[in-house]
């Protein structure tokens, strides 16, 4: 899977599922829950653990393997916990941005949420595509004296018919940002259709 690795980047949202009460016998089923986190493998290439972005680590239950060893991977992920132990119910892939500041293109795209969480700041998005090949990262645009950082999405439609939409997540890693430091402050800027659009975010 290269440097891309599996993330939705959604707000944080629990849901409970109770089934209705049968008599006196009522069945619950676990809380569900539904955020990006990343998961890790073991040597043999089995998913491992889950860390949430709050930092918390689970232990899988479930036997999925045929992975990269040793390896990381982002997933917005529906998954319900029981102790230390966390079983994944569904996952989606999820775009790590790198830096791609030496070749940006800011080809429009239409975006529906960005937050922080963690050391993470995540977006959720919704380009136009035709079935075909797009790509994404960030670009450093500039630092200001006061250490204030100007970044951009890089997305680069190429050949890609604008056809129907797909919503795709992404995060970045602040790590990844160049000589980012505790206390700096950035601007995200994505181009969109009707304009940019920008975010404020604390290291």
């Amino acid at each position: 899977m290269r440097n891309r690795l599996s993330i939705l980047l959604l707000p944080l949202f629990a849901l409970s599922l109770v089934s209705c009460d049968n008599d006196d016998d009522a069945e619950y089923f676990p809380s569900m829950w539904n955020e990006i986190v990343t998961l890790a493998t073991d040597g043999q290439g089995t998913i491992q653990y889950m860390l949430t972005d709050e930092g918390n680590t689970y232990e899988i239950t479930n036997s999925l393997t045929g992975y990269y060893p040793n390896a990381s991977y982002r997933v917005m992920c529906g998954y319900s916990i029981d102790g230390q132990d966390a079983t994944l119910y569904q996952t989606r892939s999820v775009y790590v941005l790198g830096d791609s500041t030496e070749v940006v293109c800011h080809d429009p795209i239409k975006v529906l949420s960005a937050w922080k969480s963690g050391f993470w700041i995540n977006f959720h998005l919704a380009p136009l595509t035709g079935g075909g090949t797009q790509t994404w990262g960030f670009a450093i645009d500039s630092i200001s004296d006061l250490r204030h950082y100007y970044l951009s999405l890089h997305h680069r439609q190429g050949t890609d018919a604008l056809t129907y939409t797909q919503e795709t997540y992404a995060s970045l890693l602040l790590a990844n940002i160049n000589d980012l430091a505790v206390g700096d402050s950035l601007t995200f800027s994505i181009h969109t259709f009707s304009g940019i659009q920008q975010w404020n975010f604390q290291r």
